[in-house]
């Protein structure tokens, strides 16, 4: 099954970013089939996307998980600034501040997936939300220049209270994301 490992955002972010979305769909108006918004209710922090994760090996994933969220304490992240990928442009984020503990998390993650089968990851890591990925170059000159509009945009911040373990389907009606197991930070005490 298809897996990745994110932390969730709360109804404030998730409403706040949809509303940004709106923004700027109405400012570009895009021709259709020239980006794939991604619904506001699927947006999460992707801190590793795992791949293809057999049946027998979900044990230790998870095992690996339950491990480091029981050594790790709660923290925020901020949210904000909108920044693109790709020249064109080919996906839309709004950014996660970097920050020690998200860093120590993900480089946690990648250590213990690594002896699981799971390549880490080549490039640094880069904390974003996806708000849509573009299909054609007009489009993405089109939001890029938009994005530029909101570098200094600042959302506010997220709890991350848990990480979650996800199987994803891909459906030609987009995809089914389902909670594998939820894996509880610990609370400062």
């Amino acid at each position: 099954m298809r897996c990745f490992i994110a932390i969730d955002l709360d109804g404030h972010t998730r409403s706040a970013i949809g509303r940004l979305q709106k923004e700027m769909q109405d400012k570009l108006r895009l021709r259709r089939g020239d980006a794939k918004w991604v619904e506001p209710t699927l947006i999460h922090l992707t801190l590793k996307f795992l791949g293809d994760v057999r049946d027998n090996d979900l044990p230790a994933v998870t095992a690996a998980l339950q491990e480091i969220a029981a050594g790790r304490k709660r923290f925020d992240v901020a949210v904000g600034r909108v920044g693109t990928f790709g020249s064109p442009a080919r996906v839309l984020w709004v950014g996660i501040d970097p920050s020690q503990p998200l860093s120590a998390l993900v480089a946690e993650i990648e250590a213990a997936m690594e002896p699981l089968g799971f390549a880490r990851e080549s490039r640094p890591y880069e904390g974003h939300l996806t708000l849509c990925r573009i299909k054609s170059n007009g489009a993405g000159v089109a939001v890029r220049n938009l994005a530029r509009e909101y570098e200094g945009l600042r959302i506010g911040s997220v709890a991350v209270e848990a990480v979650r373990l996800y199987k994803s389907d891909l459906t030609k009606a987009g995809p089914i994301y389902t909670v594998l197991k939820d894996f509880a930070l610990q609370p400062e005490i």
